[in-house]
């Protein structure tokens, strides 16, 4: 092993190289051999093995991996050689890879939602839905990704009525995620009531949302507050941090479908409150 391959590698993976790696969805081994072929700028899987620690038994597997990440070419020879690409270009490769891999899987999803065999398993799930203990519809989310799903299945799937509670900055969100789809509640006759501190910089969303919403004031300083979102009073997505001071990758909440939460507290307080808050328009 030359003493500069030996360098270069070593300056590289003790850098923040490898941590910006990881954040791109390269494992360990993943990002060991490519930090170790960059050093190197082609190189055979023995070698590779040598340089980056990583077990000769899985080089070859990982190194397939990095090929159809866009990360690595490899060179039919014998031995077989392996290139790595430049960075920028390599970055660019994988978020085509990533894209097409999407299209084709929204693209199967879609197409499986039309097989006869869904409603067999809808007719399975409520079935068996119906032996399930209440105290087993409760569960946590976290990471603002996750907890947005969550949010979405809700307003999605009410039929008579969404009950949200939420926050300043919180009412702007609402309004560039959800809009749409509140908007095709509110025409399917759904019945959508929002509590949120209304502000000069949230006021003229408040006003559009008005048009498909009943909105009211709530002075968050004066009254327990949290953010949430009711479905048909029957499931709630309560938030367990406060979206100001909590990354977006910490933030948690409580998702639960439990008759005794939802209905007779969650549901209950929020006609409180609502019943207390100031109108709008």
């Amino acid at each position: 092993m030359k003493e500069k391959d030996l360098s270069s590698f070593k300056e590289l993976t003790s850098g923040e190289a490898v941590d910006a790696l990881k954040a791109i969805g390269l494992n360990l081994y993943e990002r060991k051999l490519y930090v170790a072929l960059l050093a190197k700028g082609t190189a055979t899987a023995g070698e590779l093995a040598e340089l980056s620690g990583v077990p000769r038994a899985r080089v070859y597997d990982v190194l397939e991996s990095l090929a159809d990440k866009g990360f690595v070419i490899i060179q039919q020879s014998k031995p077989l050689r392996y290139v790595a690409l430049p960075p920028k270009e390599a970055l660019d490769r994988a978020a085509n890879v990533i894209k097409e891999k999407m299209r084709t899987s929204l693209e199967t999803l879609q197409k499986f939602k039309e097989n006869p065999v869904i409603e067999q398993l809808e007719k399975l799930h409520q079935e068996k839905m119906s032996e399930v203990d209440s105290a087993d519809l409760v569960g946590t989310a976290k990471g603002k990704y996750v907890i947005d799903q969550h949010e979405e299945s809700i307003i999605r799937n009410a039929k008579q009525s969404i009950d949200i509670i939420t926050s300043d900055e919180g009412l702007k969100e609402l309004y560039r995620r959800y809009a749409s789809l509140l908007q095709m509640a509110h025409e399917q006759g759904i019945k959508i009531r929002i509590l949120a501190p209304i502000t000069e910089e949230n006021r003229k969303i408040a006003e559009i949302l008005s048009d498909i919403a009943e909105i009211k004031h709530i002075d968050i300083d004066k009254v327990p507050y949290t953010r949430m979102i009711l479905g048909d009073k029957k499931q709630a997505v309560v938030h367990l941090t406060h979206d100001k001071d909590t990354h977006p990758v910490q933030q948690t909440s409580l998702w639960t479908g439990t008759e005794h939460f939802v209905g007779n507290f969650a549901s209950r307080l929020y006609d409180m409150l609502w019943n207390e808050a100031k109108d709008v328009f």
